[in-house]
Order: C-alpha cells, then sequence, then structure tokens
C-alpha cells in the first residue's frame, strides 16, 4: 500500500469515527465514494493515454508521412521493371500500407477515448448533482441504489476504454 492509499484509508477512518449516524448507516455513503473515487481513477488513467498519444512524437510524426510514402511507393510501383527490386519494394509497399491501418485504428481508438471522456465528464456532473438531490437521509433508498449501479457502470466503461487503449497503444506505466 503507497503513501497515498494510507492517507486515503485513514482519513476515511476517521471521517467514519466523526460522522453521524451507525455504522450500517454510513457504508453506503462510503461505499458511493470509494466508487466515485473508482470513476475519478479511471478518467485519470484515461486522460494520461490520451495525453501520451497527443504528444508522441513518432505517432504523430507517421500520421502525416505514411500517406505520402504509400503513394510514392504506387507511382515508383509503376516504372519499375527490375523483378528483385519490385519485389522488395512490394513488401515494403505492403508494409507501410498495414502500418496505416493501424495507426487509422490508433486515431479512432482515441477519438472514442475523448468522447467517452467528455461522456464521463458529464456523467460526473449528473451525478454529483443527483447526489445532492437525494440528500443524506436518502443514502439507502432505491434512487440511491440506482445511482451506485449508474456509477458502477461508468467505471466498467471506463477501465473498457482504457483497457482497448492498452491494447491498441500498448500504454506503459
Amino acid at each position: 500500500m503507497d503513501e497515498e492509499e494510507k492517507r486515503r484509508l485513514s482519513e476515511a477512518r476517521r471521517r467514519e469515527e466523526t460522522e453521524p449516524g451507525t455504522q450500517a448507516e454510513r457504508r453506503p455513503r462510503f461505499e458511493t465514494a470509494d466508487e466515485i473515487d473508482q470513476w475519478l481513477d479511471n478518467m485519470y488513467s484515461l486522460a494520461v493515454r490520451l495525453d501520451a498519444f497527443a504528444v508522441d512524437r513518432t505517432i504523430q510524426q507517421d500520421l502525416h508521412s505514411v500517406p505520402s510514402t504509400i503513394q510514392t511507393y504506387e507511382q515508383r510501383l509503376r516504372s519499375v521493371t527490375d523483378d528483385r527490386l519490385r519485389a522488395q519494394m512490394l513488401e515494403i509497399y505492403d508494409a507501410k500500407k498495414a502500418q496505416w491501418e493501424s495507426l487509422k485504428n490508433l486515431q479512432a481508438t482515441m477519438a472514442r477515448a475523448r468522447l467517452q471522456m467528455d461522456s464521463a465528464l458529464t456523467a460526473l456532473g449528473t451525478v454529483y448533482s443527483q447526489i445532492l438531490l437525494i440528500g443524506v437521509k436518502d443514502i439507502d433508498s432505491g434512487r440511491a441504489q440506482r445511482l451506485r449501479e449508474d456509477i458502477a457502470e461508468e467505471i466498467k466503461s471506463l477501465h473498457d476504454v482504457v483497457q482497448a487503449m492498452d491494447e491498441v497503444y500498448q500504454y506503459e506505466r
């Protein structure tokens, strides 16, 4: 357990000791707070990956240069008569086409991740206002349970996007 986790656990215990109500009454509030923390952690992970993509000079350069390189090979392949040279150029051309497909997939994944981030931020604002509406007394109500389920769904959705980005971009922590 790192220092930040120890600090958060200590704060949670201190709050638990000082908050009004029984431990059973306080438990759903702590669970909701923990779920929101998980949600925020996933949003942070997503933002870190989006930032890494945006500043990756190699990827950005390749997004710019690979299409023109493909066009150049297409033009050169039309005029090459030497069979061995043509075979070698076709290998490179095919590799560049595969690279371009990967780059387009990566770019699409990042676009979806940005949209997911916007959606998550909107949902977080909605959850905040719902928590205020529900109030402390109603935290055990069916309405609060639905809210916790919505939070859990958002956490899973963000986690799935982060995992997809890790697979496509091979993000290193």
